[in-house]
């Protein structure tokens, strides 16, 4: 994770999980680790990016039904 701030500082992270079903779980999980890093840290305006275009997909997907291989993580994790 690269946090670029208005100010020009720039904080850098990383997480690691052993416990992912696939390699779209652990996408999701980074963002969601991302996510909350940024609020943590007091940044309210936030823009994410990735290269994974599944959760793209899936993050712009208005229906939940679509989201069944991740359903867990949006309801415990958010």
């Amino acid at each position: 994770m690269v946090l670029l701030a208005e100010d020009g500082a720039t904080t850098y992270g990383s997480f690691s999980s052993n416990r992912v079903l696939t390699p779209l779980h652990a996408e999701f999980q980074t963002l969601l680790w991302a996510m909350k890093s940024s609020i943590q840290l007091d940044h309210l305006v936030m823009t994410f990016e990735t290269d994974c275009l599944q959760l793209v997909h899936l993050i712009e997907e208005d229906e939940e039904d679509n989201w069944l291989s991740l359903l867990h993580y949006k309801k415990t994790q958010i």
